[in-house]
């Protein structure tokens, strides 16, 4: 009988006219029916020993069918109240007792206690089978027979039938069970599986006893069973998630450990013992062992502390790196992620660990290969441009702008520049051809006349490409230029400045490739978390554990593709995409940083700069936050007449923190006003360099992205002669 009945077997246990009482294995009352408690009085109280609804002496102990048939006692309420007490065992543990008083007239219809009995068992889904060793049938109730799938057959079941049913890897068993049974005193247990009638197999606990005559010879085998298939399938369930498990961490290489409180050793996976070259059957070290053998002489004091602040502190998880030394003596450079379950008794902690030294070869790589790249170029004059084919934005660096006979900038040239910059002849040709390659993204290769500022004309050859990500599918063009105006007539320095432009395309295409190569392996371990956490599950009590498991390999995952992102910086560079980090930001301490770095400017300018109260903590990215007032105030110090003031100031408003700055610079107009965020846009100021005011026109443009990035906004109130930042 399970903890809790089926639905409705309360009502009808109640309903019953026999008395029904559920005593546990320790011996107390579990359940009274309406019946019991009218008959035996206070007695029959759910948590009070059976024993006591009987007179002293009368109950001992309670029988097994086998051994003892039907019981009279004497109940201790109603004196000389006597009933037969009827005894049914369960296989879940305790008994099912029915209580018949014993009438002199009228006594109730034979068989009527045995009746109520069934039905309780009934309810329970226990199923009930005899088998008489005389006639070698074997006698089923009708749980039993629903559990194989087979209508009721009152004559029952022949032993060869019977053995028929049984599953053939199962059979032995069950036949050792039986002549096992038939010596052993007391009752004998055994799982097996059983064929239902309709197709498949069902796992059945079953006990049995033997049951002797008067003479003590055996008569009959008498039993229970349960249908305990749905725990095998549930089982079957848990290994098939641990083995997806295995497969998802061993395909991606990581290891993973656990340890529970208060234990000196956990386990490991085999991933990570081949990673730290512990053989199969050595015991997992302490972490005492772990940090004197196996962490790197100069990491161990560092490992130490911080492990043991986390373990001992409030934070769940912990990010850190470790280098380790093998056995050979060779140098592996890992990332752990631990964390710690802390509620409950038993504290339990867990972590994953990835080795990351192939990674930080393949970074040392790049990074060679870059600055080969780049000395070649700066060797050959190289000037190297980028294009995003997808949002426009491009990328020039310094000799790209000396080639042209200008001065470098942070930027790259519009199109109005460059074409300015092309001799009036190649002006056409050159947009056609550029515009065709970009189309049908193909290589684009051509010379063109630049003329200088001091009116000299230059021939520059250009070289690009169309680069495809094979991940994202996004679209990217890197080109090369460089001077060639000598070598129209000299074939050898134009093949050494080819075989550069070869090792820029190179240098790209690497990049390109590596950010596949870093992210294939951990896209596996993502998408398997991602199926385990799509897997609907069971509903057991091991389930939201399993969840929570499944949640932190998936929260692993995702912190490690971080992690790339940051190592791959230069790609995101080159596709123009820039990353803000949102953190709690003290206002004060950021700006007590900030305004020294213009004090250069503000002297230059003879600018007074007023700090007025500034507390306060907003969210946002630190960095960027800076650069957002450094461009701010620069423009309010540039713009400010000298002997004049720039004034800074937060307050509160609402949920949010608006810092104002007022300056005393020149105004403008609602016409100005309307093109203030558009980039390389001076609003008509390109004329204004003599005064001192430099800039490129795209410092509000980039300020108005930022604190749109980071949840803020900016306003301009050019009437009353201030800006004003609100984050």
């Amino acid at each position: 009988m399970t903890s809790a009945p089926l639905p409705d077997a309360d009502a009808l246990l109640q309903a019953a006219p026999v008395a029904l009482l559920h005593v546990g294995a320790d011996g107390l009352l579990q359940r009274c029916n309406a019946a019991a408690q009218a008959l035996c009085g206070p007695g029959a109280t759910v948590g009070l020993p059976w024993s006591g609804l009987f007179t002293e002496g009368a109950a001992t102990a309670l029988p097994e069918p086998a051994t003892a048939g039907p019981r009279h006692l004497a109940l201790r309420h109603g004196p000389g109240t006597e009933v037969e007490l009827g005894v049914q065992p369960l296989a879940a543990g305790g008994w099912m007792l029915a209580l018949q008083p014993l009438r002199s007239t009228s006594a109730g219809p034979p068989g009527e206690t045995e009746s109520v009995l069934s039905l309780a068992l009934s309810l329970a889904h226990i199923a009930v089978w005899r088998h008489d060793l005389a006639t070698d049938r074997v006698h089923y109730n009708a749980s039993a027979f629903e559990a194989m799938g087979m209508p009721p057959r009152p004559e029952g079941l022949s032993l060869a039938e019977t053995r028929e049913l049984v599953h053939p890897d199962d059979l032995a068993q069950v036949q050792a069970w039986a002549q096992r049974a038939m010596v052993q005193e007391g009752p004998t247990d055994l799982e097996a599986r059983y064929r239902r009638a309709g197709g498949g197999w069902r796992h059945l606990l079953s006990r049995r006893v033997l049951q002797r005559d008067a003479a003590g010879q055996p008569r009959a085998f008498i039993g229970v069973a349960l249908d305990v298939t749905e725990r095998h399938a549930q089982q079957r369930h848990a290994e098939d998630m641990t083995r997806r498990f295995e497969l998802a961490t061993a395909a991606a290489g990581i290891g993973y450990w656990a340890l529970a409180h208060g234990e000196q050793r956990g386990t490991w996976s085999p991933a990570l013992r081949t990673l730290f070259d512990l053989p199969p059957h050595a015991p997992v070290p302490t972490l005492a062992e772990w940090l004197g053998h196996h962490v790197h002489p100069d990491d161990r004091e560092s490992v130490r502390r911080q492990f043991t602040a986390w373990a001992q502190g409030d934070s769940d998880s912990l990010a850190l790196p470790v280098r380790i030394l093998r056995p050979d003596g060779s140098l592996r450079y890992l990332s752990t992620h631990s964390l710690i379950e802390r509620g409950g008794a038993q504290r339990m902690m867990f972590g994953v660990v990835i080795d990351l030294t192939e990674r930080r070869s393949a970074e040392l790589a790049l990074r060679n290969a870059q600055e080969r790249v780049a000395l070649a170029a700066r060797g050959a004059g190289l000037g190297t441009w980028e294009l995003d084919l997808q949002t426009g934005n491009a990328f020039w660096d310094e000799q790209m702008w000396l080639l042209r006979g200008r001065a470098p900038q942070a930027r790259a040239m519009g199109e109005a520049e460059r074409l300015a910059c092309l001799h009036p002849d190649d002006r056409d040709a050159v947009h056609t051809q550029l515009a065709d390659a970009l189309a049908r993204g193909v290589p684009f290769e051509n010379e063109f006349r630049v003329i200088w500022p001091d009116g000299q004309q230059r021939w520059l050859a250009s070289r690009s490409a169309e680069i495809r990500d094979e991940h994202s599918g996004a679209r990217r063009r890197i080109g090369v230029n460089w001077d060639v105006t000598d070598e129209r007539s000299a074939e050898a320095t134009r093949r050494e400045r080819e075989m550069a432009q070869r090792e820029s395309l190179a240098k790209s295409r690497f990049l390109a490739r590596m950010s596949h190569e870093l992210r294939t392996p951990l896209n596996a371990v993502i998408g398997f978390a991602q199926l385990l956490q799509a897997d609907p599950g069971v509903d057991t009590p091991h389930e939201p554990a399993r969840r929570r498991q499944v949640e932190h390999i998936h929260a692993a995952g995702e912190h490690l593709l971080a992690l790339i992102d940051d190592v791959l910086d230069l790609s995101s560079l080159e596709s123009g995409e820039l990353r803000i980090s949102l953190q709690p930001v003290a206002l004060a301490p950021l700006l007590a940083q900030t305004l020294p770095m213009l004090e250069a400017l503000r002297a230059r300018h003879g600018v007074e700069l007023q700090l007025g109260g500034v507390a306060g903590v907003v969210r946002a990215d630190p960095t960027r936050l800076r650069q957002v007032l450094l461009n701010v105030l620069g423009n309010a110090i540039k713009y400010s007449h000298r002997g004049g003031h720039v004034h800074v100031e937060a307050r509160p408003d609402g949920s949010t923190l608006r810092i104002r700055i007022t300056d005393t610079g020149r105004g403008m107009s609602p016409e100005q006003l309307r093109h203030l965020y558009e980039p390389f846009n001076r609003l008509g100021r390109q004329s204004e360099g003599a005064d001192g005011v430099e800039g490129s026109g795209i410092g509000l443009a980039i300020v108005k992205s930022l604190m749109e990035r980071m949840g803020g906004s900016v306003q301009v109130r050019s009437e009353e002669h201030t800006s004003e930042l609100q984050s």
